[in-house]
């Protein structure tokens, strides 16, 4: 599996790849830190609650979804509350659990692919403050030829818009990339925008033990992580 996915990876262009779940099992962070801005508004949900339900979403979607009611506080306002206590959360990380968190092998993948002429993007459904907030944890910054966060699109995953401008952007077409995404929103917009997509479910696999196990996502090949791949 990871001779065929390496030889694949020989003849593209460019690699994508998802943040949240894919780079590093963050989505922890960002329910954890949804939960504390929840309950600044009394509104009690665990993160694990919330990690399992909105896993993949962008934060306007999680406000949509958890503040039915108006007048409670502007989504701007909560997200601004959640940067807050995700911005603190990661900053509090030991180098130890960080290393934890990360993707066995991304760092060094993403390395050779720079040092390879690859051209290399990060597609996330995050703010820019939540990921640059990691970029600067990882010490990643210089590795991306592009970052695309939610705020840069007008449509976010799990429509095809975040990978399609991120390829622009970078002046390649689908049969050109691969992409790297594990949620079921984040696979979503990958398969419409690109034919090569590649799983990874090291921190995570949510068709498991789901209605999704007939899913066409199934066919797709998956990976636990990037050791090894180029």
């Amino acid at each position: 599996m990871i001779t065929k996915i390496a030889k694949l990876i020989e003849n593209k262009k460019a690699i994508l790849v998802d943040l949240d779940g894919t780079l590093m099992n963050s989505e922890p962070i960002h329910a954890k830190a949804l939960a504390l801005a929840l309950l600044e508004i009394n509104i009690k949900m665990t993160p694990e609650e919330l990690e399992k339900n909105y896993a993949g979403l962008c934060d306007h979607e999680v406000w949509e979804k958890i503040l039915k009611k108006d007048g409670l506080l502007s989504y701007e306002k909560m997200s601004e509350k959640k940067n807050h206590y995700f911005e603190k959360i990661v900053d509090e990380l030991s180098p130890e659990e960080l290393e934890k968190l990360i993707t066995k092998g991304v760092k060094n993948f993403l390395k050779k692919l720079k040092r390879s002429g690859k051209k290399i993007g990060l597609v996330t459904s995050s703010g820019k403050k939540q990921t640059d907030c990691i970029i600067k944890k990882l010490k990643a910054k210089d590795l991306f030829d592009i970052v695309t966060t939610v705020e840069d699109i007008f449509l976010p995953k799990p429509t095809p818009s975040p990978y399609l401008f991120t390829m622009r952007k970078l002046g390649v077409e689908g049969h050109s990339a691969i992409i790297f995404e594990d949620s079921i929103t984040g696979l979503t917009s990958a398969t419409l925008a690109c034919e090569t997509v590649i799983r990874i479910i090291g921190h995570n696999d949510p068709l498991k033990g789901h209605e999704w196990d007939s899913h066409k996502f199934k066919k797709l090949q998956a990976i636990d992580n990037f050791s090894g791949l180029f």
